[in-house]
């Protein structure tokens, strides 16, 4: 199940190539962390965007395995690692998405707390140019 209210300005300066690998990213893991959770848990993925104050903020979370680590929070650069077993060729998703990000300024931050992992990034969209 998917819950999500999105409203993205256009023109805002972000290519739709770039757009595709925050989401196409982000929703992809959201997927797949719903997939490995037991049969009786509820798989939700929450996703909201939109502007304000010149800010474009995008919050995407899904449920995830409990983890031995409690409220672990990560902004760049700090990403937990892959779940897959080919860690050489997977595990580049967020590493994409914070390379989008910062290409137009932007930030990223990841909080794992009480079984649900979000996302939250953003990105200031005044008098940006398509790039």
């Amino acid at each position: 199940e998917v819950d999500s209210s999105l409203v993205l300005p256009r023109p805002c300066g972000v290519s739709d190539l770039d757009w595709c690998v925050i989401f196409a990213n982000a929703l992809d893991n959201a997927a797949e962390a719903c997939e490995k959770l037991p049969e009786e848990r509820k798989k939700e993925i929450r996703l909201e965007g939109r502007m304000r104050k010149g800010m474009f903020a995008l919050r995407i979370e899904n449920p995830q395995e409990e983890t031995k680590e409690k409220n672990k929070k990560t902004g760049m650069g700090q990403f937990p690692e892959t779940t897959k077993k080919d860690k050489k060729n997977h595990g580049y998703g967020l590493h994409s998405i914070q390379e989008t990000v910062k290409k137009y300024g932007g930030d990223l931050e990841i909080d794992r707390e009480k079984g649900v992992f979000s996302l939250f990034c953003w990105i200031p969209l005044e008098q940006k140019a398509e790039r």
